[in-house]
């Protein structure tokens, strides 16, 4: 009976660390993602601002997910650097990404990207938002999922290995979420006309 216990105790267990936690995208007006605009070659790279009052280390993981899309580019598509809250809300022009911690009025998101333009079809900057309560080995795979958003890329709903997957499983071995190469490659094409 007692061994009984334990493994219903321990399936319990391992049901709460498969929780997924949905990624967000708002595509403003109820456009799809591939009728919306697009960055401008001269945009490039693209100038992320981070909150400083973001804990260093979520900072970091941030800063590594922009690094990574731009070595899996192969240009700087991303540059970043620590804003104050005041300087990003003050920010105007076009071709920047701003990113922020702040709780979402959902409990199921962990991460969202508002894209915004102007009314010459011209991307204007994009503002993610991550979750406070995004688990820590998370927040590395939702910043460069949001990025992923930045560059133009939807969701890819088939391939759950697929950084652009709307879901991430906490605790579920996050590293086999990737970068796919249609990803880079799609970029690269739109950005660069490779």
């Amino acid at each position: 009976m007692r061994f009984v216990l334990y493994l219903i105790l321990a399936f319990l267990c391992l049901s709460c660390a498969y929780k997924t936690h949905s990624v967000g995208e708002y595509n403003t007006d109820g456009d799809t993602w591939d009728s919306l605009p697009y960055w401008q070659p001269d945009d490039f790279p693209l100038e992320v601002y981070i909150d400083d009052n973001i804990e260093p280390s979520v900072v970091v993981d941030i800063m590594q997910a922009a690094s990574r899309w731009n070595e899996r580019i192969g240009e700087d598509v991303f540059t970043y650097q620590l804003a104050s809250a005041d300087d990003i809300a003050s920010l105007t022009g076009r071709g920047y990404v701003t990113v922020v911690v702040e709780d979402f009025p959902t409990k199921f998101w962990i991460g969202f990207a508002h894209r915004k333009w102007d009314g010459a079809n011209h991307m204007k900057c994009v503002n993610i938002t991550i979750s406070p309560k995004t688990p820590y080995n998370d927040v590395y795979f939702v910043a460069l999922h949001e990025f992923g958003h930045a560059l133009n890329l939807g969701h890819d709903v088939d391939d759950k290995k697929s950084i652009m997957y709307p879901k991430v499983a906490s605790f579920k071995s996050p590293y086999i979420m990737r970068i796919r190469n249609d990803d880079a490659n799609a970029v690269r094409d739109e950005l660069f006309g490779e």
